[in-house]
């Protein structure tokens, strides 16, 4: 088990802030050629233990001393073993005190208790003098970190055989602690002076991540995520390893997200690839070998423009120099600085033979549009073009030409209630973009909408106040980009409603008193015939 040491938690938290500063600080191009840190192994001998920068845990094994024999021969108890890791932090101090077996009793006379030097009262006890003596106790095993109680093996009581003798007690009371709280019971598989040993273990270097790896012209660019760094390490340097080879470095960008290229590759041949992360104090694991194919690359489209138009993008190009193998192109606007693609709107997919395409987008920003040749490999290289803000159809003086007829959710209406509110709708707008919604004669804006992926529209507006014949409109563009005014003449008229749909409910009443005198006599007529 590893333990991080209740002392050194708020430590271990401005490391971690250090950590997150230096993996934002990338290394160039470079090995470092340090010979990295390895475990140093340790004893009792070795106190007082000194951590040197690169160490960032330990492995304790500690035993605490066992108990003495009765006079009789009854041996005493085993003393705990400690069996722990622990986090450490560079120039930290560990000193140890080894507790030592109690002595055995003879002569009558209890044996004397194990001993321990931390100045903490942590010796064995006497045994009892008697008829046979019984053994002393043990002396625990401590540990102290920068002068203060850190670890504890118990000491094994001492032999007690006899009805009138006595063992002295092992100290701890059979629990072996770590800063005080008692840890385990184990005890310690052989008798006599109690030990402390272990290993000090080197920091471990994080390893990065790929995200993905992808073959270009001769080349591949991978995306790599810095794996964690212990405080006080030295800049790091990613390297990486084709087929199983010798690493070399990575030349990276400045920030916790990389997009290193490897060059001099072989177009059509697949490698095996590994990246590892490398300082003065060592490497890191490598990640999984990933494997990439370097490919013939097509060049970016030629003369690219982005015309802003109502709600709309108009993009053209030209095809790249070398316009060989070419299947396709993909054309797409995103908001100007986004750090998603959250509001990315494409064209349709196009030709090669395509020089042009219209985005609807929603107004009011700026965008950035790119365009890519595709062959059959995949992707070629993007061109990419800034448009100023988009702007919504402007709202025409007069009343503009109709392009077809605007509805609602209850059909063609042919009056309506001032002040009441209306769904619209309609079709054959540019998807994603601007349709402006408006009452003429005078031009009065009702409000704005996008349309949708299929080009329709439905928005609930407020009708003005006052009445009279007006003309409501849908003003956007259609998927070439030209003019679309969806029109529907109504009537504003105080009581109106959606139930007129403009059909005329009223008979004239000579025809429906015709009609019902007719409905009648054939009535009476079949029913006079059915009595027959």
């Amino acid at each position: 088990m590893q333990l991080t040491s209740s002392p050194r938690r708020a430590l271990g938290l401005v490391a971690v802030g250090a950590i997150g500063m230096s993996t934002a600080v990338l290394g160039v191009a470079g090995v470092a050629q340090a010979a990295p840190l390895t475990p140093i192994p340790f004893t009792s001998s070795s106190s007082p233990l000194v951590i040197s920068a690169g160490y960032c845990s330990v492995d304790w094994t500690l035993v605490g001393g066992s108990g003495g024999a009765s006079q009789s021969g009854t041996p005493g108890a085993n003393g705990g073993k400690l069996v722990v890791t622990t986090d450490v932090y560079a120039d930290e101090t560990f000193t140890f005190f080894p507790g030592t077996e109690g002595q055995p009793g003879a002569g009558g006379l209890g044996g004397a208790g194990g001993t321990n030097g931390d100045g903490q009262g942590n010796g064995g006890l006497a045994g009892a003098d008697g008829v046979s003596g019984g053994g002393g106790g043990g002396g625990a095993t401590t540990v102290q970190a920068d002068g203060f109680p850190f670890l504890f093996a118990f000491g094994g009581n001492g032999g007690d055989a006899d009805p009138d003798s006595s063992a002295g007690f092992g100290q701890g009371n059979g629990g072996n602690r770590v800063e005080g709280t008692e840890f385990d019971r184990v005890v310690a598989p052989g008798a006599g002076n109690g030990s402390v040993s272990g290993t000090v273990q080197p920091c471990e270097i994080g390893t990065p991540t790929v995200n993905w790896i992808e073959g270009g012209e001769k080349s591949a660019t991978l995306q790599i995520w810095a794996g964690d760094l212990p405080d006080g390490a030295s800049t790091p340097v990613y390297e990486y390893s084709l087929d199983e080879g010798p690493w070399q470095a990575l030349v990276t960008g400045n920030d916790f997200q990389y997009e290193p290229t490897i060059t001099g590759l072989v177009n059509g041949r697949t490698y095996s690839v590994r990246v590892r992360t490398t300082t003065t104090w060592g490497s890191s694991e490598p990640t999984v070998a990933q494997t990439v194919t370097p490919r013939h690359v097509l060049g970016a489209p030629t003369g690219v423009t982005a015309t802003a138009g109502p709600g709309s993008i108009t993009v053209t190009w030209a095809p790249p120099a070398d316009p060989t193998g070419i299947t396709g192109y993909e054309a797409w606007a995103m908001p100007a600085g986004a750090q998603s693609s959250a509001g990315l709107v494409k064209c349709p997919p196009l030709s090669a033979a395509a020089r042009s395409c219209t985005i609807g987008v929603p107004v009011g920003q700026e965008y950035s549009v790119g365009v890519v040749a595709l062959d059959a490999a995949g992707r070629g290289e993007s061109a990419f073009v800034l448009t100023g803000k988009i702007q919504a159809a402007a709202a025409p003086a007069t009343l503009p030409k109709s392009s077809g007829a605007l509805s609602t959710t209850k059909g063609a209406v042919k009056t309506l209630a001032p002040g009441a509110s209306v769904t619209l709708t309609g079709g054959g707008y540019l998807p994603g973009s601007t349709v402006t919604l408006l009452m003429y004669s005078t031009p009065t804006v009702l409000g704005t909408t996008v349309a949708d992926a299929s080009g329709n529209i439905s928005a609930t507006v407020t009708l003005p106040a006052g009445s009279g014949n007006h003309t409501l409109v849908a003003g956007g563009v259609d998927p070439s980009g030209a003019p679309h005014n969806l029109t529907m003449a109504v009537t504003l008229k105080a009581g109106a409603g959606l139930a007129n749909t403009g059909a005329d409910i009223a008979l004239p009443l000579a025809g429906g008193a015709a009609a019902l005198l007719l409905g009648g006599g054939l009535l009476v007529a079949s029913r006079r015939r059915s009595a027959v």
